[in-house]
């Protein structure tokens, strides 16, 4: 097992708690908000890093997809969620992202949130998304890009910085893991650089909506082709 399937199975019993507290309830809002970018669909939806599944079950609600697989490396986040798709046309897989048991073209959409930073290589698992993508397929990705400007700085200087490893180990039991996920931040990509990936890959049509003054971004764009 994985680092990070470790550092997730350590917080996963507590881990919707600590995001609901940390982010006043935003981050299930920045999930309804972020699905708006993509287009209504029937087909299936491949969640990767898909942790408790609360992207999968609102992708559903929003009419974006018919069927989900949620894929996660850490069996701790998926024990925790499996509750909570009781009945729903949600499949769960252990599995790494960036090398998935899935054939290509499989998927109508491809969602990620809060999860791309922690892949070992970003760029190997954004190839990873194109190939699951049928042509005409979307891709969303939601997370906290690397702050290189503005608010999203001086947020990330001023508070992040001690106010999520302190919120962790009150809410989590584990001040570490929330540094981990702090830090991961300043490991990745901004938001420039992202976006620059994204084009790089072959992906088209980008589209962008940010949360919390910039803090979270999220990202649409599509796979050329006809679509179905």
């Amino acid at each position: 097992m994985s680092e990070v399937a470790r550092l997730f199975d350590r917080i996963a019993t507590r881990y919707d708690l600590a995001n609901r507290v940390l982010s006043l309830g935003g981050d299930l809002r920045w999930r309804r908000q972020a699905l708006r970018l993509l287009p209504p669909n029937d087909g299936l939806l491949v969640d990767l890093a898909c942790g408790t599944h609360d992207l999968g079950l609102a992708a559903l609600r929003a009419g974006v997809c018919g069927r989900v697989v949620g894929v996660d490396c850490s069996p701790g986040m998926l024990a925790s969620g499996a509750a909570k798709i009781a009945g729903a046309p949600v499949q769960a897989v252990l599995g790494d992202a960036q090398a998935l048991p899935l054939r290509d073209s499989c998927a109508d959409v491809v969602t990620i949130a809060f999860g791309w930073r922690n892949l070992t290589d970003p760029i190997v698992g954004l190839a990873a998304m194109h190939r699951l993508l049928r042509p005409g397929g979307h891709l969303l990705i939601l997370d906290f890009f690397r702050p290189d400007r503005g608010f999203p700085r001086c947020f990330d200087r001023v508070v992040a910085g001690w106010a999520l490893p302190l919120a962790g180990r009150l809410l989590a039991g584990d001040g570490p893991a929330y540094r981990y996920l702090h830090d991961s931040m300043g490991r990745f990509l901004s938001p420039a650089e992202a976006e620059a990936a994204l084009a790089a890959q072959g992906f088209t049509g980008l589209r962008r909506r940010a949360f919390a003054g910039g803090v979270a971004l999220a990202l649409a764009a599509s796979r050329p082709g006809v679509g179905r």
